[in-house]
């Protein structure tokens, strides 16, 4: 068997020292790298945070959109059914002047033929058509004093 001198342990405890620092700064250098990973991790659950948040308020901005634009087709639709209303109501104006057009394209011949009859009968005769067409509105009105 081979005597272990001291210069031999001397080695040996300068050995296991230098692998024990190549060991300790490899266990350094590791920590540094999980700390700036852990920095790195926090930062990106920061930034998904802030994503989250920016998500959020897009989610409302777009229920806020859906709502307006649901009152406005709502509204869309009234104005619609006006309309239709109203075409309605040209409709029946329309139909009415028709009905009233003979009438109307003899007034002329009317109040010529007026005209060539004596003042006192032109009088009479406009008394009595003012005194019925009053009397028919009167009746058209329902009958009412009221306007």
């Amino acid at each position: 068997m081979a005597k272990v001198t001291e210069n031999d342990l001397k080695e040996l405890k300068d050995l296991i020292i230098g692998n024990h620092q190549v060991l300790e700064n490899r266990l350094t250098n590791i920590e540094t790298r999980l700390t700036g990973v852990e920095t790195r991790l926090t930062s990106v659950e920061t930034q998904l945070t802030n994503v989250d948040t920016r998500l959020i308020s897009v989610e409302t901005h777009l229920t806020n959109v859906d709502t307006r634009l649901t009152s406005i087709e709502k509204v869309q639709t009234e104005v619609k059914e006006q309309l239709i209303g109203v075409d309605k109501q040209l409709v029946m104006v329309d139909t009415r002047l028709e009905t009233w057009k003979p009438a109307i394209d003899k007034i002329p011949d009317l109040a010529e033929k007026v005209g060539e009859l004596k003042n006192w009968r032109q009088f009479v005769i406009i008394s009595i058509t003012a005194t019925i067409s009053g009397v028919l509105g009167w009746f058209l009105r329902g009958g009412n004093t009221k306007p």
